[in-house]
């Protein structure tokens, strides 16, 4: 079995993540790491069309639209809940999701326990807050 997924193709991480999942050959990694955009926080949903079908982000050109990318933490989670995963961490500007038949390997982490979405996001994003100027 697959243990970790890395997905960070700097737009359309959803979209490519929802394909992936309904393929009868997905593997059910144990985590699943994907890029997300830091610009639009939950409960807010927001999925890149990949306008023209353009690798990559889609306004062109890219230094404009350095914020706005890929998918929002809401969609992922939106996209991977139904197949039993959870937020485990979210280290700006990528989500960690841990599938739920891991979750006793990580007894201190309080939010994983109960699914508490809304908490883990924000432990995640007061750290980029304090580290990164861009996530101001």
């Amino acid at each position: 079995s697959l243990d970790v997924l890395k997905l960070d193709i700097d737009g359309c991480e959803c979209h490519v993540l929802e394909e992936l999942a309904r393929d009868p050959g997905w593997p059910n990694p144990k985590v699943v790491h994907v890029e997300v955009t830091h610009a639009v926080p939950p409960p807010l949903s927001y999925r890149d069309m990949c306008a023209r079908d353009a690798p990559g982000r889609s306004v062109v050109p890219y230094a404009d639209n350095l914020d706005v990318y890929g998918c929002s933490m809401q969609a992922a989670r939106d996209v991977l809940k139904p197949w039993g995963y959870r937020l485990l961490q979210y280290d700006f500007p990528d989500a960690v999701f841990l599938h739920e038949d891991y979750v006793a390997a990580f007894p201190c982490v309080p939010w994983l326990r109960t699914d508490d979405f809304r908490a883990a996001y924000d432990n995640g994003a007061a750290y980029a807050r304090e580290t990164y100027a861009r996530f101001g």
